[in-house]
């Protein structure tokens, strides 16, 4: 008996179709065109995730090899920075840290100079010098220093504890009025003629002397023992004055030492001065001359000795 399944036969169905297969099996497939360049052009939602993540990683990168080339640089600059420090206390021991001219603008808030006897950020208080030249030199010390190593430092930083009068125009640029020094600086303001000199004695009592000191000339040692004795600095020195006195007491009766009568108390070596001043009784002229500058000289072998720095009681 014959079977009544119909003959006509199904084309079998794949067991994997694509998209393409798809549309090509369907009826309206020859009614338009399949733009196959669209899936080759658009990319995934996954493929443009993972893109974008590749670019950030790869930004990333850069930035941090970027970051640490400035780094290097950096500390490339201050370990140069560190071997010209060293360097420089090797070579110039004593020295100033930093001397500096600052031009007079109404930006600036020190006019004159600047001196660093120690660094700016251990001073903790500044000593303004106003020279005979109208100078004004700003010295950046520490206070405990100048306390313990001058009787007279210390009376002044008592007496000047109270603030100095500041210009109120401008609240917010305030200046003393007697230095322009910005306000809240813990000025504290001294005369003196011999700046530099003073200066030599600031390194002293700071522990940062000028190496120069170990061979100064009669005339410094004179400069020195006259703000010696001004700031009664004398216990502070005792180490330099026993090189000085060692040095030029031997030339003490010779011309051009006459002066040791001037420092001979300072230096503590009043027993020694006798001598000289027996020697001057009989060498010099007995009549005081004047310069135009009002300075007063004896004539010692026809040359002048200026006496203005004698003590009173070897003049009698």
């Amino acid at each position: 008996m014959a079977s009544s399944t119909p003959s006509n036969t199904e084309a079998p169905m794949k067991s994997s179709m694509t998209l393409e297969d798809i549309i090509e099996d369907s009826p309206d497939a020859s009614e338009f065109e399949y733009d196959r360049s669209f899936m080759v052009s658009t990319p995934s939602p996954l493929d443009a995730e993972s893109e974008a993540d590749e670019e950030t990683a790869v930004k990333a990168g850069a930035d941090m090899m970027e970051q640490s080339a400035v780094e290097a640089l950096v500390e490339a600059g201050f370990d140069i920075l560190e071997e010209a420090k060293v360097k420089a206390d090797i070579d110039m021991p004593g020295k100033i840290n930093v001397v500096s001219t600052i031009p007079l603008d109404k930006y600036n808030k020190f006019r004159g100079e600047r001196v660093y006897v120690i660094e700016e950020w251990k001073s903790d208080i500044i000593l303004c010098m106003h020279g005979l030249d109208e100078r004004i030199i700003y010295f950046f010390v520490s206070r405990d220093v100048l306390w313990l190593s001058s009787p007279v430092m210390r009376r002044l930083l008592v007496s000047h504890a109270q603030e100095y009068p500041f210009d109120a125009e401008d609240d917010m640029e305030k200046t003393c009025m007697t230095c322009e020094c910005p306000e809240g600086s813990r000025a504290m303001h001294l005369d003196n003629e011999d700046p530099e000199i003073f200066l030599k004695l600031l390194q002293i009592v700071h522990h940062k002397p000028d190496a120069g000191l170990l061979d100064a000339n009669f005339d410094t040692i004179i400069r020195i023992a006259i703000n010696c004795k001004k700031y009664e600095l004398h216990q502070a020195i005792l180490p330099w004055e026993q090189i000085w006195v060692g040095k030029y007491l031997k030339h003490i009766l010779e011309p051009g030492y006459e002066n040791w009568l001037c420092i001979g108390e300072v230096f503590d070596v009043e027993d020694k001065l006798t001598e000289l001043i027996d020697a001057l009784a009989e060498e010099c002229s007995i009549t005081y001359e004047y310069q135009s500058s009002g300075r007063v000289y004896v004539l010692r072998y026809e040359m002048k000795v200026f006496v203005d720095l004698w003590p009173i009681k070897y003049l009698g």
